[in-house]
C-alpha cells in the first residue's frame, strides 16, 4: 500500500490544495477535528479526503460514511465525493472494479437523522419498533400533541395555560430533553430535589420572590415531565414517531446491542461529520457510542458559525470533540484551515474583527487570510442615519446602484436581516421602486398585507379580545375608521367591562392606547363586544355608526362557520371580506404577489389541518405566532422572478455566499435582536442548565449551594446568560458578513421606525465603522447621536399626519 503524493492527488483532482488542506487531507486513519473557517474549502477538502483514502488503498469508496444536515447538502457532498472517486479512476490511480470484479461502489452520505432513521429501521424491532412507523409531519405532532393535552388526566388545570400554550411547551420540553440526551427521570429527581431544598429555606427563613417563583417552576416542570412520558406513550400505542424520536430511539438500540455497533463499524471504515458544529449532544452521543473508542472520525466545522443553540444545537461538541472521540494513543488531534477564497481581503478584515470574542473562547479557531480567488481587493462600507426610514431610503438607493442597469445581476446582490420583520420593509421598498426581489422564509408571507388583515379577521373571530386585529381592521382601507371613533369605541368597551371613562387626552395616540388597554383586571376589554352596544351614539361620527353595524353583522355571520375546516374557514373569510378581489384589482406585480400569498397561507392551513376538520382555529393561530417568533420554517416561500434580490435571515443565508451583501439595520435592540430565550429558572419548558452536559460550572451555578436563592445571584446568574447570548449574536454578525464575496455594506439607525426610545450603532456596526476608519473601507455617512430629550421624527410626522387625517374625516 503506498501513500498517494500530493502532487498526484493535485494533479488527479485538479486541485492545488493549501498546505492546510494537505495536512487534513492526508491525516491518518486515526479520529481528528477540522476547525473549518468561513470560505476555506471544507467540502472539497472533504472530497479530497475521500480520493486520497481511497487512492491510497486505505479503505473502498462503499466503506466511507459522510453525514450532514440537510438533503441538498447532502446531495452536494455526495456528488463532491463521488466526483474524487470517478477523476482517481479517470486518471488511472485507481481501477474501474474492485477485488471481485465488481463495479466500485460509492460512499454513503447521509442526513444525521437519516442515519439514526436507518439504525431504527433496520433494529426497531429489537425495542420494540416496527420498522415502518410513520414519522409524524410537524402539523399532524402539534395535533396529536394537543389532543393528548385535552384528555390527559395530569393535573394540568392547576398551571394556569390554555391547551394551545401547553401543546407548545410540551413539545419545546420533549425536544430539548431528546436533544440534550436528558430522562424525564433524571429531570423529575431533579427538580425534586431542588424544590425540596427551597421548601426547607423556606421554612427556615423565608424564600425572596426568586425563590418562590423558581420553586413554582420546579413544580411545573415535574408536571410537563410526566406529560413528555404521556406524549411519548402514545406515539408509540400509535406506532408514530418524529424527528426527535429517531435520534433518541436509534440511541437506546445502539446502548442496549452492541452487536449492532460492531455491525455499523465494520461497514463504515471511516466516517466524516459535515456542520458538526451544530450537531446535539444527543446526536453526539449516538455517534460516541457507535463511532468512538479510536474509530477513524473526522468532523469538521466552524464554533465562529454555531448559530442554532435555539433548536438544540451545542457548540460544546466541536470543542471538545479531541476528548470526546479520543484516538488509542490520546485526544483526537485537531486541524485549522483558515485560508478563504470567497472573499476579498477588506470582507476578510471586518470579519476577523467581528470574531475576535469567538477566538478568544474557542480552540484551534484562526484569522481568516485571503487566498488567491480573482474577485479583487473586496470593497466595505458603513452607515448610520438618523432614522429608519433614511436608511431604507439609502438602501434602496445602493442596490440600485450596485445593479448599474444590469451590470450585476439582481441575484447577485442579497440582504441579510435578523428577523422577516425587517426583511418585508425591505421587499415593499424595492418593489416600489421596481426592482425584483425574492423573500425568503414563512414569516415573510405572514406579513404580507393581504396575509395580515385576513389574518386579523381570524384572530377577531377566535378571540373577542383580539383588540390589535379589529384596529387594524378597523382603521385600514376597507373600513377607514378614524382613530377619535376607535377610542370612543375603547373607552365604551372599557366601560361594558367594568371599568371607568377614560381620561381626555390631547394626544389621541395615548387616548387611544389608555382605551383600548382597560382599567379593570379581572374583566377584558373586548372591541368587537363593544360593536353591539355602542352607547351614545353622539361620540362616534355618523359613518363609523354605520360602520360599525356592518362590522358587527360581518363578524358575527362568519363566527357562525369556526367551526369548519380551516381550508374552509379562510376560503369563506376571504370570500365575504372580499381580500382576493381587493388583490386582483390591484394589478400587477404587486396585486399578483398578494393573491399568490393568501393561496399560500391557505396551503399552510391545508397542510395543518387533518381529514375531519379537527384542531382548531385557536391552535392555527398559536403555530403562526411560533413561526413568526423562532423563525419557524412552514415549507412555503413567496413567488420569485428569475433574477431577483435574495431577501434573507442570516439563518437561512448560511452556506450561501453572494458577491454583494447588505446588511441594514444593524442598530441596538433590532440586530442583534432584544428576543431572549426563556430561562431555566423561571420557565418549566426549559432544561436546567445543571443537568446539561455542556454546562460550564457558571452556568450550574445557580441556585447557590446551601443558601435560599436571592435576586442579586439571580441576576447575575441572567447575566451569565446573557453571555451566552451575545456570543450567539456574535456568531450571527459573523456568518452574515462572510456570506459577501466582493463587497459588503452594514447599516444602521438611531430611531427605529415605531421607537421611543433611542437605538444607536450595535457592537457589530460599531465594529465595522472602526475598520473602514482605518482604511479597510469606507464611512458612506456616520449621523451624530441625537440631543437629550430628542424625540424621534418619524412618530412626530406620523401623529401630525394621523390628526390631519382624522380632522378631514370629522
Amino acid at each position: 500500500m503506498t501513500d498517494l503524493s500530493r502532487a498526484a492527488l493535485d494533479a488527479a483532482q485538479q486541485l492545488t490544495l493549501t498546505d492546510e488542506q494537505w495536512s487534513v487531507v492526508s491525516h491518518p486513519l486515526r479520529p481528528a477535528v477540522i476547525v473549518a473557517g468561513a470560505g476555506s474549502g471544507k467540502t472539497t477538502s472533504m472530497s479530497a479526503r475521500v480520493g486520497w483514502l481511497v487512492g491510497s488503498g486505505y479503505v473502498a469508496p462503499d466503506e466511507v460514511l459522510g453525514l450532514t444536515f440537510t438533503t441538498k447538502a447532502t446531495a452536494q457532498l455526495l456528488a463532491a465525493m463521488r466526483g474524487a472517486v470517478q477523476r482517481l479512476v479517470s486518471s488511472g490511480l485507481v481501477p474501474e472494479v474492485d477485488a471481485e470484479g465488481e463495479a466500485l461502489g460509492e460512499p454513503d452520505v447521509l442526513t444525521y437523522h437519516a442515519f439514526a432513521a436507518r439504525i431504527l429501521a433496520e433494529h426497531g424491532i429489537r425495542i420494540g419498533r416496527e420498522p415502518d412507523a410513520s414519522v409524524l409531519t410537524d402539523e399532524g405532532r402539534r395535533q396529536l400533541a394537543y389532543r393528548l393535552v385535552c384528555r390527559s388526566t395530569a393535573p394540568l388545570a392547576g398551571l394556569g395555560r390554555s391547551p394551545v400554550s401547553l401543546t407548545s411547551d410540551l413539545l419545546h420540553l420533549d425536544d430539548e430533553l431528546t436533544e440534550l440526551g436528558i430522562a424525564t427521570d433524571r429531570l423529575r429527581a431533579f427538580d425534586h430535589d431542588l424544590a425540596e431544598r427551597l421548601r426547607a429555606h423556606d421554612a427556615e427563613s423565608g424564600l425572596q420572590v426568586i425563590g418562590r417563583t423558581l420553586l413554582a417552576t420546579c413544580t411545573t416542570r415535574a408536571v410537563m415531565a410526566d406529560l413528555v412520558d404521556e406524549w411519548r406513550a402514545e406515539k408509540a400505542a400509535r406506532d408514530v414517531i418524529d424527528f426527535a424520536d429517531q435520534i433518541r430511539l436509534a440511541g437506546v438500540i445502539v446502548e442496549r446491542f452492541p452487536e449492532v455497533v460492531a455491525e455499523l463499524r465494520s461497514r463504515y471504515a471511516t466516517v466524516l461529520l459535515d456542520e458538526y458544529q451544530d450537531t446535539s449532544i444527543a446526536q453526539r452521543e449516538l455517534l460516541q457510542r457507535v463511532f468512538g473508542d479510536g474509530h477513524p472520525v473526522l468532523a469538521v466545522g466552524d464554533p465562529c458559525q454555531a448559530i442554532y443553540g435555539w433548536r438544540g444545537a451545542s457548540v460544546d461538541n466541536i470543542e471538545n470533540f479531541p476528548r470526546h472521540f479520543p484516538g488509542a494513543d490520546g485526544p483526537a488531534d485537531r486541524f485549522a484551515l483558515s485560508m478563504n477564497r470567497r472573499s476579498g481581503p477588506a470582507v476578510l478584515e471586518v470579519a476577523n474583527r467581528s470574531a475576535e470574542r469567538l477566538r478568544a473562547v474557542h480552540s484551534g479557531v484562526r484569522p481568516l487570510s485571503a487566498g488567491d480567488n480573482g474577485k479583487g481587493p473586496g470593497a466595505v462600507s458603513c452607515a448610520l442615519f438618523e432614522t429608519y426610514a433614511e436608511e431604507l431610503d439609502w438602501l434602496v438607493g445602493e442596490i440600485i446602484t450596485t445593479h448599474a442597469g444590469g451590470r450585476v445581476p439582481w441575484e447577485q446582490i442579497a440582504v441579510l436581516g435578523a428577523t422577516s420583520r425587517d426583511l418585508l420593509a425591505v421587499d415593499e421598498a424595492l418593489r416600489a421602486r421596481n426592482v425584483p426581489t425574492q423573500l425568503v422564509g414563512a414569516a415573510a408571507l405572514l406579513m404580507q398585507p393581504a396575509v395580515i388583515d385576513l389574518r386579523s379577521m381570524l384572530e377577531v373571530l377566535h378571540d373577542p379580545c383580539a383588540n390589535p386585529a379589529f384596529v387594524r381592521l378597523a382603521a385600514g382601507p376597507r373600513w377607514r375608521i378614524g382613530v377619535r371613533d376607535l377610542a370612543a369605541l375603547g373607552d365604551r368597551a372599557a366601560v361594558l367591562a367594568g371599568g371607568r371613562s377614560r381620561t381626555q387626552h390631547a394626544d389621541l395616540a395615548t387616548a387611544l392606547d389608555e382605551a383600548v388597554a382597560g382599567s379593570d383586571t379581572t374583566e377584558s376589554v373586548s372591541l368587537t363586544e363593544a360593536l353591539t352596544d355602542l352607547g351614545e351614539l353622539s361620540v362616534y361620527s355618523a359613518e363609523a355608526v354605520e360602520r360599525f353595524d356592518r362590522i358587527a353583522a360581518e363578524i358575527t355571520a362568519l363566527r357562525r362557520h369556526v367551526g369548519e375546516p380551516l381550508p374552509d374557514l379562510l376560503a369563506r373569510v376571504m370570500h365575504v371580506t372580499g381580500l382576493e378581489v381587493e388583490s386582483i384589482v390591484l394589478g400587477g406585480t404587486q396585486g399578483s404577489h398578494q393573491v399568490h400569498a393568501l393561496h399560500a397561507f391557505i396551503d399552510i392551513a391545508a397542510q395543518f389541518d387533518d381529514a375531519d376538520g379537527r384542531l382548531g382555529l385557536g391552535a392555527f393561530l398559536s403555530r403562526l405566532r411560533d413561526a413568526e417568533r423562532f423563525e419557524v420554517d412552514l415549507d412555503v416561500d413567496m413567488p420569485a422572478d428569475v433574477n431577483a434580490v435574495p431577501l434573507l435571515t442570516v439563518h437561512k443565508a448560511k452556506g450561501l455566499e453572494f458577491p454583494y451583501v447588505f446588511v441594514p439595520f444593524v442598530a441596538e435592540r433590532s440586530f442583534p435582536s432584544d428576543r431572549g430565550r426563556a430561562a431555566w429558572t423561571t420557565s418549566a419548558k426549559v432544561v436546567p442548565w445543571p443537568l446539561r452536559s455542556d454546562a460550564t460550572a457558571a452556568l450550574a451555578g445557580f441556585p447557590v449551594a446551601g443558601e435560599p436563592p436571592r435576586a442579586k445571584h439571580h441576576d447575575a446568574y441572567l447575566e451569565e446568560l446573557r453571555r451566552v447570548s451575545d456570543l450567539e449574536d456574535d456568531r450571527l454578525a459573523y456568518v452574515a458578513f462572510t456570506r459577501a464575496e466582493r463587497g459588503l455594506a452594514v447599516s444602521g439607525h438611531w430611531w427605529g421606525p415605531r421607537q421611543r426610545t433611542l437605538r444607536g450603532p450595535s457592537r457589530f456596526l460599531s465594529t465595522v465603522h472602526e475598520a473602514c476608519v482605518d482604511g479597510v473601507g469606507t464611512v458612506v455617512h456616520w449621523a451624530p447621536e441625537p440631543a437629550e430629550g430628542a424625540r424621534n421624527p418619524q412618530l412626530e410626522r406620523a401623529a401630525r399626519s394621523e390628526d390631519r387625517c382624522s380632522r378631514n374625516a370629522e
